[in-house]
């Protein structure tokens, strides 16, 4: 069995041995699939959403409202991808999206404005 030395900081400036441990002893609990999930789909929506931004400002509105439908997918209360995408629906003429999506950018948990 091979055994690991834990130390403990003492005031940041020096350390102390503790009684060894084994290294099984010492790993950390592993992160369950729904929290490691929802980590990568909140950062990946947030890629999505940078790249329909920069789609937008190049004047790609197709690709800009694919890109904040894929952050959407990945986080459906995204409410700055609703906002993003209401922006670029009202771009292409299309009223009734631009207001559907406000609705959701300004109540992301429900609701209607109008």
């Amino acid at each position: 069995m091979k055994f690991i030395h834990r130390t403990v900081p003492l005031l940041g400036l020096t350390a102390i041995l503790i009684t060894p441990v084994t290294a099984r002893a010492v790993q950390r609990r592993p992160i369950d699939a729904a929290t490691l999930k929802n980590y990568i789909a909140q950062t990946t929506a947030e890629d999505f959403l940078q790249r329909g931004i920069q789609q937008e400002q190049s004047g790609d509105l197709k690709g800009a409202i694919t890109n904040f439908n894929r952050a959407i997918e990945l986080n459906h209360f995204y409410s700055q991808a609703y906002g993003k995408r209401g922006v670029v629906r009202l771009k292409q003429g299309d009223i009734n999206g631009a207001i559907s999506d406000s609705n959701k950018f300004i109540f992301p948990k429900g609701g209607r404005f109008i």
